[in-house]
């Protein structure tokens, strides 16, 4: 807003082919210091900041020539308009510092969005789950916020609920997808005695656990810091550019020095606007802001592909790389079975042999069971899943069973 007022003071200087009177220059002059002092003081205070940042640590960084040239800029004009001599430059100035705080705020959200990318490939945990009280010799159950869980609460998971911490499987047996905490994209096998952890999906049957961990020390947690840490981590990529930009700066304000040396030998009128177009022109904005913007954005579109960057320094070495491991299901067949071939052993045809095991299948939460599902098939009489086994019903006063030989 201060920007384009002040262009606006400035336009009429601009177009007029006489030029302004005395005593409107100097109105439009002074209208323009009075709007430019907000920015220099509230807008570029992050440069001010970053430079006095630098300084304090003895090194130069990007900040110390922009808040230099705008120091420089705005004292001269401010002089000029004062002792109503020379040239003002507000609006170069508040347009400089639009341009720099624009740049900067297209990197922030690339950043953000990256961060955001990378939080929800995470699955995230429930708000409530169902918590298993003693009354005397009786068990009742009770809808509680996962944040009012303790360690050694006992806690219901139903098929098809997110598991809300890490803990022990008491009774039941069933299977859990862990793809986001391991990488295995089948559902793995879990039974009493055995530890299913915070963020993992029941897929086939009850579970009553007994909390372990819960927030911060589950290991659902564990994944989001290395999030974090992936997003605050400087590759060395951006380490590389920062040190190249320290050493640029350094002689770049010695350049500038000399060329405003010569400009004062040569012709004083023109040496101040030489030093802050130096100053300007030379700022090595584009070395310290495209790597760790390119690496923000790199890193959150292989989050929304599935890839979590662990560390900043991960895709610089994955460029070294010659070989790569992947792990097929999940990764690179999408994981979804389907049925290719019906071997028919006995007197039945295929045809029945597939509805069947459609029926078998229907009350099934297994993800082989998606390949023998249809429409309208009814669940037998007597079904039941056992866990790593298959299942089994009672069809037309036959029992049958799908799934393992042994």
């Amino acid at each position: 807003l201060g920007m384009m007022q002040v262009m606006m003071y400035a336009y009429p200087a601009y177009v007029t082919d006489d030029g302004l009177g005395p005593q409107m220059a100097s109105l439009l002059r002074w209208a323009s210091l009075i709007l430019a002092l907000p920015v220099v003081l509230f807008s570029a205070s992050p440069f001010f900041a970053g430079a006095w940042r630098d300084l304090s640590h003895r090194r130069f960084g990007m900040d110390v020539p922009v808040a230099l040239a705008l120091a420089i800029t705005f004292l001269a004009s401010a002089w000029s308009t004062w002792s109503g001599q020379g040239e003002v430059y507000f609006d170069a100035l508040t347009m400089f510092v639009f341009l720099l705080l624009g740049s900067r705020y297209f990197e922030l959200r690339a950043r953000q969005r990256a961060a955001a990318r990378l939080r929800f490939s995470a699955r995230p945990l429930p708000l409530v789950c169902t918590r298993l009280v003693a009354e005397g010799k009786d068990v009742q159950t009770e809808r509680v916020a996962v944040a009012e869980l303790s360690v050694g609460d006992r806690i219901l998971v139903a098929p098809g609920e997110t598991i809300p911490a890490d803990a022990l499987v008491l009774e039941g047996s069933s299977r859990v997808e862990e793809a986001q905490l391991t990488g295995e994209f089948w559902p793995v096998a879990r039974a009493a005695g055995q530890t299913v952890f915070a963020g993992s999906l029941n897929r086939q049957a009850p579970l009553t656990l007994r909390v372990q961990a819960v927030g911060a020390g589950t290991r659902w947690w564990a994944i989001g810091r290395l999030v974090d840490r992936a997003l605050a981590s400087r590759p060395r990529l951006a380490r590389l550019a920062d040190r190249i930009a320290g050493r640029f700066v350094a002689v770049q304000l010695i350049l500038a020095a000399l060329v405003t040396g010569l400009w004062v030998w040569l012709d004083p009128s023109r040496a101040f606007e030489v030093l802050v177009a130096v100053l300007v022109v030379s700022c090595p904005c584009a070395l310290s802001l495209a790597a760790p913007m390119a690496l923000a954005v790199a890193t959150g579109g292989l989050a929304r592909r599935g890839l979590l960057v662990t560390g900043g320094d991960a895709l610089e070495t994955l460029a070294r790389s010659t070989d790569i491991v992947f792990d097929k299901t999940g990764t690179l067949s999408i994981g979804r079975p389907a049925l290719r071939e019906c071997l028919v052993l006995g007197d039945l045809s295929s045809e029945a042999v597939l509805e069947l095991a459609a029926q078998l299948e229907a009350g099934s939460r297994h993800p082989l069971a998606e390949a023998f599902r249809r429409a309208g098939a009814t669940l037998p009489e007597n079904w039941r899943e056992v866990p790593g086994a298959g299942v089994e019903g009672t069809i037309a006063g036959r029992v049958y069973r799908l799934g393992c030989v042994a």
